[in-house]
């Protein structure tokens, strides 16, 4: 395997790692240097008004005192009847679902991939460089497609089963043994948006779902590491899209290579964990 599919593989694992298992004080300094060292591989107005009548200025302020007040019981109200519970039976209950996510780590510049998962046995990672990466539970197989030379790197795939994706219903089961902490409401794309944080040594993850429907909207995880931070971010989540499982499957006219075995493994959390209703 040349080094550009085991840059792939090496960012597939540890973004499972990270997104899916992390322990209590975050990833492992080893984890985080080799996703970095797999990334490093690729290639590369208007004045103000002064009012004048103090009238004016009392009106004014109650006014937007009201609205402040208004604004405020309405978040609190939003915020009272969403739960991270909430996110998790949104996203079991989503056969499919889809975002984008980017990579950023110091002095490297960002990655940005696309992520497909129909849960809970396929996942498909596509990248801007025509590389895709995909773990097939059907088969038990982790597959690297090269478009550019039609080649596929088949490797045997074994230990934990797939739903190690990020934010996939497994990733969030883990994220759910964690206390967090409710986020003020916000507008994320024209939709009202809740916020939780899940607060773990050096990694911390902001997770964002729409007030109504509980589904993902943005997720934003920040890891430090010797003094310095690397992010990861999810959005453009979409869910319940069509999915075909030749999606996951090397395409016909692919000339297969044989690659080494792959093993998933996933840290399993404490049964004395606590999860916030």
């Amino acid at each position: 395997m040349n080094s550009l599919h085991e840059s792939h593989d090496v960012i597939d694992r540890s973004l499972a790692q990270i997104a899916a298992e992390p322990p209590t004080d975050g990833p492992g300094e080893s984890v985080v240097g080799r996703t970095l060292a797999a990334i490093d591989r690729f290639p590369s107005g208007d004045s103000q008004h002064a009012w004048r009548r103090p009238a004016k200025i009392a009106a004014l302020l109650l006014a937007a005192i009201g609205v402040a007040v208004i604004l405020w019981s309405l978040a609190s109200a939003l915020q009272a009847q969403s739960a991270f519970a909430d996110v998790l039976a949104a996203s079991r209950a989503a056969r499919t679902k889809s975002c984008r996510i980017t990579i950023e780590g110091p002095g490297h510049p960002p990655i940005t991939f696309s992520q497909l998962l129909k849960e809970p046995d396929l996942m498909r990672l596509e990248f801007a460089d025509g590389q895709i990466s995909i773990d097939n539970w059907h088969t038990a197989t982790h597959i690297v497609l090269d478009a550019k030379n039609r080649t596929a790197v088949v490797s045997p795939l074994s230990g934990d089963r797939l739903t190690e994706g990020a934010f996939s219903v497994r990733s969030l089961e883990q994220l759910a043994h964690h206390d967090y902490q409710k986020l003020a409401v916000r507008k994320i794309n024209g939709r009202t948006a809740v916020g939780f944080r899940f607060s773990r040594g050096d990694t911390t993850d902001d997770i964002w779902a729409d007030a109504k429907t509980h589904q993902l909207i943005l997720t934003e995880v920040s890891i430090i590491n010797a003094g310095q931070t690397s992010r990861y971010r999810a959005d453009d989540f979409r869910f319940d899209i069509p999915m075909e499982d030749s999606l996951f499957e090397v395409p016909a006219g692919y000339q297969v290579i044989k690659g080494m075995p792959v093993r998933n493994e996933v840290r399993r959390i404490s049964p004395g964990a606590t999860t916030q209703p």
